[in-house]
C-alpha cells in the first residue's frame, strides 16, 4: 500500500490549498482541484533511498505552500525543513 510520507501532512497541504485557491476546505471538498505535486511524496518500499526522496519531497510541499501566502515566512522555515532531510 502506498502512502504519503508522514500521512496527516499532505491532508493540511490541501486544506491550504484549496483555501488559497478559494474552494471548499471543509471534509475534502474540492481537493480534486488542488495542483499539488504529492505523488513524490508517495514511499512505494521501505527502501532507505525511497524513504529519503519521500521525505525529501514531503518537507519541500510546506514550504512552497506557505510561500503563497507569506515569503519570508518560507524563507524561515526553508532551513529548518532542509534538516529534515539532511541525515
Amino acid at each position: 500500500m502506498q502512502e504519503p510520507f508522514g500521512s496527516p501532512e499532505p491532508a493540511h497541504l490541501i486544506t491550504l490549498a484549496r483555501l488559497r485557491l478559494g474552494l471548499p476546505s471543509a471534509h475534502g471538498k474540492g481537493a480534486y482541484l488542488a495542483d499539488l505535486p504529492l505523488e513524490p511524496t508517495l514511499v512505494r518500499s521501505l527502501d532507505g533511498e525511497e524513504l529519503r526522496g519521500a521525505l525529501g519531497a514531503a518537507a519541500g510541499l510546506p514550504a512552497a505552500e506557505v510561500a503563497e501566502w507569506d515569503a519570508g515566512l518560507a524563507e524561515r522555515l526553508g532551513p529548518a525543513l532542509g534538516e529534515l532531510v539532511a541525515w
